[in-house]
């Protein structure tokens, strides 16, 4: 069986598009396979803080987000902010 590393392009699709909206300072865009509205990482940085929903550019790691062990987070570490930290994230 081989493996692959290979994005699926539904995924590739969806970076650039939001690369682009945030190259524009656009806090939203709207994604070509659902046609749902969905927050860029721009809009989340605005907010300051984790909204506890998952969003999919979430810059907090979902930090709000209650976890399959009991406690809040991916605890991945790839949250790029922390959450709350309004001097911080002005700073990004």
């Amino acid at each position: 069986i081989k493996k692959t590393t290979e994005v699926p392009a539904a995924i590739m699709d969806i970076e650039e598009i939001h690369r682009d909206a945030i190259l524009q300072k656009q806090s939203t865009y709207i994604d070509p396979h659902t046609d749902f509205t969905v927050f860029t990482e721009l809009a989340h940085l605005k907010r300051g803080k984790c909204c506890g929903n998952k969003c999919r550019h979430c810059p907090y790691g979902w930090s709000n987000v209650r976890n399959a062990a009991g406690g809040f987070g991916t605890g991945d570490g790839n949250a790029r902010a922390t959450s709350g930290d309004r001097e911080g994230t002005g700073r990004l």
